[in-house]
């Protein structure tokens, strides 16, 4: 059925297609095609001559001396042809028999001899065969029209597609017959017609039979008949007939015609509305310049696309010569053209410009417009493909519509930027749709996007047209901007003005004839040697050429204006604006506002001051000094009076006197935060009249907490009037403080030990932010326990966890003879702790275990450990623990290290290694047995005081001495009996 397009807001445009559908329905039914061949009113006939005739009778096809084939013609039945619905091909005068056949129709047979016979085979598009068929010419066909055959495409070995009608006489007569082929309800069913008798040729003639099942001409369920090889013969002289014939993309064409008798002409009428005179072969040779009798030659054409369609041939014969027009071998030519779809397309999206990251939606609108023509066609395998251009990025596609309409529609990126849509039917007279494409426009997007769709179509015969393409243009326009300036000054009468006007170009697209336009402020005249080279000026205005600037660039021009002398009362500025264009030949700028600049000068008749203040960029520390310098400058009209800096001492600071000289500030020296300090300058000449003033501080030390920085600010005045731009009166400067303080404290417990008893250090270094505001370096933490102590082990943690640092024990023996101890030697321990950066409020402990030996002598005593800090920058900071050993008790005790007897014998331990370097935020170090180097004697060591859990204690010693006094006395006792025995012997 008849597809209609509706249901959009933006098919509006199908609006005039929908009203030629209409037309296209009233007067369809008036339209067939295909029913009989040649068609009504035709002035040819169809004639097969017998391959024995000559071949200067025309039929080149059939002659022995020429193909010595059969005629041809292709039936194509549409598969849109209901296949339930039956299909008669019937013969008119198939028989050959001396003489014409008036009609209607008309015929002419001609016999040479002998009546011949003529032989008809239908081979179906599936392969079926009827036939072959001979007719004599006494079966009495002349002048009647005869059943051939009666099929349905649904019954097996038919179907739908092309079949193929061949046709040969006998010997040498000519036959003159006419086909139709149609569905006849007559001959349903299938055998109601057959037989040749009058009254089935009535039946087959009666004016009910069609070729058109829905009633609708061009819907492409049409039966289409088309001559492959046939040769023609007209019914009178002088007359012409049309032939049709599709020509395709190949290059070059060739059209062939066959034994005209260089009589008559030959006109083609191309698709590009052009006409060509064909080339008329001569008697019994074939068109062309090199045209023989078996060889073509023909009228060559070379062929583009405004070529490719339906060409008609006019074919003019001026007697009644037998001829063959063929045009392309091998292709089939109609006396009808058939349905051809003419089919237009048109994209929109909305827009004249855009911006780069802007989204288009592009519609896409095609219609098949045939439906206004003679010839309405149905468009086959359409296809629209979207040639993206550069600059852009496919997003979506939107084919709801389109698939409303034609179900089993798609639309797909078949590459990059090559958006492909197919559409799932057939486009009928006077259809059409539409869907959306959306894209991106790419941030690196310039100039002109044009966006180019192609719709590609055959029609029902499966001829490809040529494709039709439809562009939308897009720009991407320059946008120009305009700045404009006079550096903040201010003008009197007489005083001269420069404005820079600064201009760019901040699209991607380059702008070309670029021009500013300055307009003369009143109350001025322009001034050309203070101005860029260039301007060219009138009464009112100026305009300076920049030609092209391309994208993302731009650049300055000078304007410059002397003011009038005098000025009118009530004038207080000058008032000048510019504004910036190019050429308009890549669209309307996208922002237009700023395209506009201004610029107000004060004309003032007060001095105009200027104040700068800089530290030199230094940072300072606790109890440094700071010195700022003040730069004043006039860069008014005239001269300021009465010149003063104002001053406050910042917080944090005292006013330094001497740092300031030679400045003589108003404020005593050694003056506190919140003083103020004034100096007088005096007189400063207009017009960049300018000087310096120093204003120094000490800083105050030490600072608790520390600030980030010392905040300085000035202020400048004058006497001669109000300031007209008071923001640059005022001058500010910070100058970084950098504090860097850590703290060591030292705790033990217990404070009061015997000897023997454990002792616990806790050694903190931090950084506090009460005291500091920056990092310490190189921070080295000193522990060196006294030689009153044996090491037992160390512990380092930071806070927070993770610090580098690295922490080393260092041991050494030391002699320690003539101690009242009685000890002559001990070990004493040294621990480091190296940190490479200790933080703003970070932290990092020592804890030392130790045990009190008997170097602690006489008692009582208090033993002192001291601590030391050292980093970059600052003094040794030392912390101290003191522990007091005391007196012994005179009661009687049996702790060997707590009662009177000094005199017990002793042994020594070895000391400690030298601990490796660690950086784990969490060490502890236990002392390793290693022997000394040399070993001394034991009875020679006296205890040593080292941190061996292992060292020798006095119960042990004193079983070694019982052992060693035993052994002396059993040696002596030994030596005694020996001297005895010898005696006795004596």
């Amino acid at each position: 059925m008849l597809k209609r397009y509706t249901s959009h807001p933006q098919n509006r445009r199908l609006l005039k297609p929908f009203v030629a559908i209409v037309l296209w329905l009233v007067l369809g039914f008036s339209l067939a095609y295909a029913i009989e061949l040649p068609n009504s009113g035709s002035a040819a006939f169809l004639q097969t001559t017998g391959p024995n005739a000559g071949l200067n009778i025309g039929d080149f096809y059939t002659n022995v001396g020429g193909e010595n084939s059969s005629h041809r013609l292709e039936i194509h039945v549409p598969c849109s042809w209901p296949g339930d619905q039956s299909i008669t091909f019937a013969l008119f005068d198939p028989e050959s028999s001396n003489g014409t056949f008036n009609g209607p129709p008309f015929t002419v047979d001609e016999a040479r001899g002998a009546d011949d016979d003529t032989t008809f085979i239908l081979t179906a598009a599936d392969g079926a065969v009827v036939g072959p068929m001979v007719f004599a010419p006494t079966d009495g066909s002349d002048g009647l029209w005869v059943e051939l055959a009666t099929i349905t495409p649904n019954d097996g070995g038919f179907g739908c597609g092309i079949y193929v009608l061949e046709t040969t006489t006998s010997d040498d007569d000519d036959n003159g017959w006419r086909l139709s082929v149609n569905h006849d309800p007559d001959c349903d069913p299938v055998g109601s017609c057959s037989g040749i008798s009058a009254a089935n040729s009535t039946l087959l003639s009666n004016g009910n039979e069609d070729d058109n099942p829905d009633g609708f001409p061009g819907t492409g369920d049409e039966l289409e008949i088309g001559l492959v090889k046939s040769s023609f013969q007209h019914v009178d002289s002088d007359t012409c007939q049309d032939f049709y014939f599709f020509v395709g993309s190949a290059s070059p064409l060739t059209l062939n015609n066959f034994d005209m008798d260089n009589a008559g002409s030959i006109t083609y009428f191309l698709p590009n509305g052009t006409e060509v005179a064909g080339d008329v072969s001569g008697a019994t040779e074939w068109n062309g310049p090199n045209g023989t009798d078996t060889e073509r030659d023909g009228d060559v054409f070379d062929i583009d696309e405004t070529l490719v369609g339906w060409w008609r041939a006019e074919v003019c014969i001026p007697d009644d010569n037998q001829y063959i027009f063929e045009a392309q071998e091998d292709e089939p030519v109609y006396f009808v053209q058939p349905g051809t779809p003419v089919m237009e397309i048109s994209k929109d999206d909305g827009k004249t410009i855009v911006l780069p990251g802007e989204a288009i939606t592009h519609t896409i609108v095609f219609t098949n417009v045939s439906d206004a023509t003679p010839t309405p066609g149905t468009a086959t395998n359409v296809t629209l493909v979207d040639n993206l251009p550069d600059g852009v990025t496919f997003q979506s596609c939107d084919i709801a519509a389109l698939n409303s309409s034609y179900p089993g529609s798609t639309c797909n990126e078949t590459a990059p930027g090559i958006v492909t849509v197919t559409l799932g039917d057939n486009v009928l007279p006077g259809g059409g749709g539409f869907f959306n494409i959306v894209v991106t426009v790419d941030n690196d997007a310039s100039d002109t996007l044009t966006n180019t769709v192609t719709l590609d179509f055959q029609d029902t015969l499966g001829n490809q047209f040529a494709p039709v393409e439809a562009s939308d243009e897009t720009v991407i326009p320059p946008d120009l901007t305009l700045e404009k300036t006079d550096g903040g000054v201010s003008t009197a009468p007489g005083g001269t003005v420069v404005y820079t006007l600064s201009y760019a170009n901040v699209s991607n697209t380059g702008a070309t004839g670029v021009t500013i336009t300055d307009t003369i402020p009143a109350n001025t005249t322009f001034n050309a040697t203070a101005s860029t080279p260039g301007w060219s000026c009138g009464a009112t205005s100026c305009t300076f050429a920049i030609g092209n600037v391309d994208g993302n660039t731009g650049g300055t021009v000078d304007f410059a204006v002397d003011v009038d002398d005098p000025i009118p009362a009530g004038v207080t500025a000058i008032n000048n604006s510019a504004s910036i264009a190019d050429d308009g030949s890549k669209g309307p700028d996208p922002t237009p506002a700023n395209n506009v600049a201004a610029d107000n000068t004060p004309l003032s008749l007060a001095p105009d001051m200027t104040l700068s203040k800089t530290d030199g960029g230094i940072t300072t520390t606790p109890g440094g000094t700071v010195v700022y310098t003040l730069a004043y400058t006039n860069i008014g009209v005239i001269d300021a009076n009465n010149v003063t800096i104002t001053e406050t001492v910042p917080a944090n600071t005292t006013f330094n006197a001497a740092a300031s000289a030679p400045t003589a500030w108003s404020c005593a020296d050694g003056s506190g935060p919140g003083t103020t300090c004034i100096v007088n300058v005096g007189t400063v000449a207009a017009n960049g009249g300018s000087g310096s003033a120093a204003f120094g501080l000490v800083v105050d030390s030490p600072l608790s907490p520390p600030p980030a920085a010392i905040a300085n600010t000035a202020v400048i005045g004058d006497d001669s009037g109000s300031d007209p731009t008071p923001s640059n009166n005022i001058a500010n400067d910070n100058t970084p403080l950098e504090v860097v303080d850590p703290q060591i404290t030292k705790a033990v417990d217990p404070s009061q030990a015997a000897i023997g008893d454990a002792v616990n250090f806790s050694i903190t270094v931090s950084n506090p932010s009460l005291n500091s505001n920056s990092p310490a370096q190189n921070v080295v933490l000193t522990d060196p326990l006294p030689m009153e102590y044996n090491l037992v082990s160390f512990n380092v943690a930071s806070s927070p966890g993770g610090l580098v640092l690295t922490p080393t024990l260092i041991t050494d023996v030391v002699s320690t003879a003539g101690h009242s101890s009685g000890v002559t030697q001990t070990v004493v321990s040294t621990i480091t702790v190296d940190i490479p950066t200790l933080g703003v409020d970070e932290s990092v402990t020592l804890s030392v275990a130790a045990t009190v030996n008997r170097l602690a002598n006489p008692r009582p005593t208090t033993i002192v450990n001291q601590a030391t800090l050292d980093f970059d920058g600052g003094p040794r900071k030392v912390a101290n623990a003191r522990v007091l050993v005391p007196a012994p008790s005179s009661s009687p005790s049996t702790d060997d290290d707590d009662d009177d007897d000094d005199d017990s014998p002793v042994t020594a331990s070895s000391p400690p290694s030298t601990s490796s370097n660690f950086s784990s935020p969490s060490t502890t170090v236990s002392p390793q047995t290693t022997p000394l180097e040399p070993p001394l004697p034991v009875l020679l060591l006296p205890e040593t005081g080292l941190n061996d859990h292992e060292a020798v204690t006095y119960p042990f010693a004193l079983v070694v001495g019982s052992f060693i006094l035993v052994g002396l006395c059993l040696l002596g006792w030994h030596g005694l009996q020996k001297i005895k025995m010898r005696t006795v012997k004596k």
